[in-house]
């Protein structure tokens, strides 16, 4: 993905010299834009004087958000048995990602059972 906003994004990271391939990229494609020359001689300018930017360890990183939890299943309820399955299943507790598992597994069932019977 080579576009000006990632360029830019790089250039104000520091990455100077991937921010002008970037740039190099585009010209090749846009050989008349005068905008797209001037920035890549300020950013090879910049590439060559500037210090290398200063990374974190990865330990010490703090731009990772872990995805947001799932929202809960419905209630437990117990587990039955249902005429599709064909044998009975004593009531027991599940947890709930069991639980959520299950009701995707049933309703799959339930339309490839609807399907059989339309054939």
């Amino acid at each position: 993905m080579k576009t000006r906003t990632y360029a830019e994004i790089l250039a104000g990271q520091g990455e100077y010299a991937q921010a002008a391939s970037i740039y190099r990229h585009l010209i090749k494609h846009a050989p008349s834009d005068a905008a797209l020359g001037s920035r890549l001689t300020e950013l090879e300018h910049l590439a060559a004087t500037a210090p290398p930017p200063e990374r974190a360890p990865a330990s010490d990183r703090h731009d990772f958000e872990p995805p947001s939890p799932a929202p809960p299943p419905r209630a437990m309820r117990p587990v039955t048995a249902r005429p599709a399955l064909g044998r009975a299943v004593a009531a027991r507790p599940v947890s709930p990602e069991k639980a959520a598992r299950r009701e995707v597994l049933l309703a799959l069932l339930d339309r490839i059972t609807l399907r059989r019977r339309r054939s």
